[in-house]
């Protein structure tokens, strides 16, 4: 994480009104404020990294990325209609944040390790998913060994294997769970979306003959990433044009 990411942010979010600025503390995380404010990340405090758990990983965090489950968090789904909303406050805090610590994806390296921890060691390169647990927002996360957390791939920057816990693990999940056959037909539905540009590659590196469902602006991307047929969905109805699929 760098002073940069005050800078940084993507359309479904409320950009900071004031500059976010790490202070000379070596150790920071990013909080949600309790108040009304609370979608906007605009604290910085400063933390101690604590003693592991015997088995928790203590992570130096050096990317993270920003999932749909962190902003809809941040947000208590108020687009989603009031019966979500009252959802998300159960789940993540009715009068304040539960967690103020957001961050669910990230990318860095093994900075401890707990007594009982046999699959990691200092300066392992890792990336993985807190869940809904989140946390990731800070220089340091802990988590269980037995949790979420996988060696990073040595041909991937951290910015890389931290945008791929989301949409690559669910993509893979879905396409282990319907056990297709290389050869097979594969459509996928929402194919410019996080899960869906993983399944698109995924289903085409696995050797199947993939279709992406997307809108007219996203067409050329889909494409890009390896779908042999690229379905308009604002001009074609894919369930009425007589084509037929292994697996959807």
């Amino acid at each position: 994480m760098s002073s940069t990411l005050a800078g940084a942010f993507v359309s479904r979010l409320v950009p900071s009104p004031t500059r976010l600025v790490i202070s000379n503390s070596p150790i920071f995380t990013m909080v949600q404020p309790s108040s009304r404010e609370g979608r906007r990340l605009r604290e910085l405090w400063a933390g101690r990294a604590a003693t592991p758990l015997d088995d928790e990983v203590p992570v130096r965090v050096r990317a993270v990325a920003v999932p749909r489950a962190d902003v809809a968090t941040r947000d208590a789904n108020r687009n989603g209609g009031p019966a979500v909303m009252v959802i998300s406050r159960l789940v993540s805090g009715v009068r304040g944040p539960r967690q103020p610590i957001l961050g669910s994806e990230f990318a860095g390296e093994v900075a401890k390790v707990g007594a009982a921890v046999k699959e990691f060691q200092v300066g392992n390169t890792v990336f993985g998913s807190t869940g809904f647990r989140f946390g990731a927002y800070a220089e340091f996360v802990r988590v269980r060994e037995s949790a979420r957390i996988a060696p990073m791939p040595a041909r991937l920057s951290f910015e890389q294997a931290a945008s791929i816990t989301d949409g690559g693990l669910n993509a893979l999940w879905c396409l282990r769970l319907a056990k297709p056959r290389s050869g097979q037909s594969i459509l996928v539905y929402g194919a410019s979306g996080a899960i869906g540009t993983a399944g698109v590659q995924l289903a085409k590196h696995l050797g199947y003959h993939v279709t992406g469902v997307t809108s007219t602006k996203n067409v050329d991307l889909v494409r890009a990433l390896g779908a042999e047929t690229v379905i308009d969905y604002t001009r074609d109805d894919f369930t009425k044009n007589g084509r037929a699929y292994d697996v959807i």
